[in-house]
């Protein structure tokens, strides 16, 4: 059997990503569990599985935060999984989701706000890891959502505070599993 592969390569400060596919997958990318097993995929059609999850881009929708995580959880309710907004806790899925919007849009909603004198996750995982621009997070008392924007053409999407009703796109996040 074939596995999916996903390649990161930095050049001149460009950060590319390349993917191979298994001959297994649905049309999605998502590995099917074979050998006897009558699983179907672990996502949701439109959804991408990567790392144990699966990711949606919403690249031409726009919602505010509240919205946006509200659509999220509505997409995976019929499957009993609930989806948030992206959160991200690694440079490696930082990378991922810039793959999902590339082409797309310069900057997209994710699933960090502040919250109770601290930056908290949607979906209730650790804030373990951030990307904040230089001079950032800025007023969280009242920008106190978080959007990832491409910054002088650097494709690494830095983070940047946002009033949490600003509309934008945004991608969502939640679980992989067998249904």
């Amino acid at each position: 059997m074939k596995l999916a592969f996903l390649f990161f390569l930095s050049f001149s400060g460009y950060l590319f990503i390349f993917s191979s596919q298994d001959e297994n997958a649905d049309s999605v990318g998502s590995p099917k569990i074979r050998d006897g097993c009558n699983c179907t995929a672990p996502c949701l059609n439109y959804y991408t599985y990567w790392n144990g999850y699966c990711y949606r881009g919403y690249m031409t929708n726009f919602y505010s935060a509240d919205s946006a995580d509200l659509k999220c959880m509505n997409d995976t309710i019929s499957i009993g999984s609930i989806g948030h907004l992206v959160s991200i806790h690694s440079e490696f899925e930082n990378a991922y989701l810039t793959g999902i919007i590339d082409n797309y849009s310069n900057d997209y909603l994710i699933g960090i706000h502040y919250a109770g004198g601290k930056w908290v996750a949607y979906d209730g995982t650790n804030f373990d890891f951030n990307k904040w621009d230089n001079g950032q997070p800025v007023d969280p008392d009242n920008l106190n959502c978080t959007k990832a924007m491409m910054i002088d053409g650097d494709f690494s999407y830095k983070w940047v505070t946002t009033a949490c009703d600003d509309s934008t796109t945004y991608i969502c996040k939640y679980p992989a599993r067998y249904y």
